[in-house]
């Protein structure tokens, strides 16, 4: 299976833990600009697209785009036939003609980037919108007959207390969202918050991520990925190609890709971009791949089934990596059903084991 990833890197703010690096208010010809060489990239990848499965436009925000501009884009991907078309949203840049357009084009998974559903800690991320906004976005996708939604949400803010993520999820449960992805907050570097010294509570962040896991399985959430957790088992598809080591095509500034036992890496400057978008690719290694498919695999719940490796890549990971045998012993690891994978424990540890592989 093929992916197809999408970059839209504008942004209308800036949250106060992201730097000051990422493109805000740029002018409609910058725009324009990158939307026509955008479309240009795409057609030099026209031969893979009866390949491509599923399709993934992120960002930055991709509803910064006017409607026409992102119709543009829409139309080249018409060539297309995915099992499943992303896109990312903020609710305060989303409008009902958004959902007519992504009706009209096939998009049938929307991830909305909230972080959190309390006001006070939106303000203080500085997001330009609120609960009230994220419930009728989510009800407005819905009655347009888009129902796969995923909620990013984070845990691990400033100020946020355990009863703040309790009645975050409790919103979400009622809304019946399909897909959850909860991540703990990462503070970047010259952030507001990182140049003013403000930081997360560590031991709260994991007693809440406890808290999480706990309460999404009571109510019958497949905790698939470490941060991610599915409802009637509607997982993200295209997430799992990279978790899996399949193939997928990046398009857009500072994309990357896997194609062809290649990784691609696009130019991060826009001016740069407008000049080449492809920056560098790297024939990958057996050795590349071994160490990939393994960093991947682990974050998948189910892990990695052993006899699989040895078959695909002739090598037995616990001989290969013998600090392995220490994290099983110390239950961060284990073995079940013939699959080397996390234990409930080892989640909070996962960068231990990755560790082993870098």
């Amino acid at each position: 299976m093929l992916g197809l990833y999408i970059n839209i890197p504008f942004n209308k703010t800036i949250s106060n833990y992201q730097n000051s690096n990422s493109l805000l208010d740029s002018d409609e010809y910058q725009v324009n600009k990158y939307v026509n060489h955008l479309i240009l990239e795409l057609r030099t990848y026209s031969n893979y697209f009866d390949r491509v499965k599923t399709i993934y436009i992120g960002g930055g925000v991709p509803t910064v785009l006017t409607l026409e501009q992102m119709e543009r884009i829409f139309k080249w991907l018409t060539l297309i036939k995915p099992i499943e078309f992303n896109i990312e949203i903020e609710v305060d840049t989303f409008k009902e003609e958004h959902a007519k357009l992504f009706k009209r084009y096939g998009v049938n998974r929307v991830v909305i980037k909230a972080d959190t559903l309390n006001n006070k800690l939106l303000e203080d991320l500085n997001r330009k919108y609120n609960k009230e906004q994220i419930i009728k976005t989510i009800k407005l996708l819905n009655a347009y007959s888009i129902k796969n939604i995923n909620v990013d949400l984070k845990f691990g803010l400033p100020n946020q207390t355990l009863n703040h993520v309790k009645n975050d999820l409790k919103e979400i449960k009622k809304l019946k969202i399909s897909h959850i992805s909860y991540y703990q907050l990462e503070i970047e570097e010259d952030s507001f918050f990182y140049n003013n010294k403000i930081e997360s509570d560590q031991d709260l962040a994991i007693k809440m991520f406890e808290h999480i896991i706990k309460d999404l399985k009571k109510h019958e959430y497949n905790h698939y990925e470490i941060t991610h957790f599915a409802l009637n088992n509607q997982v993200s598809l295209h997430n799992t190609l990279y978790w899996t080591l399949e193939e997928y095509i990046g398009v857009g500034l500072g994309s990357h890709g896997f194609i062809n036992n290649y990784r691609t890496f696009n130019n991060s400057d826009i001016n740069e971009y407008f000049h080449n978008p492809l920056q560098d690719k790297e024939l990958q290694t057996t050795n590349d791949n071994i160490k990939n498919y393994l960093i991947f695999g682990l974050r998948l719940r189910r892990g990695i089934n052993l006899i699989d490796f040895k078959n695909k890549y002739k090598v037995d990971i616990l001989e290969r990596y013998p600090k392995l045998n220490s994290l099983i012993d110390n239950k961060i690891l284990e073995i079940n059903n013939g699959n080397l994978r996390l234990t409930s424990n080892g989640i909070f540890y996962s960068n231990l084991v990755f560790e082993v592989f870098i």
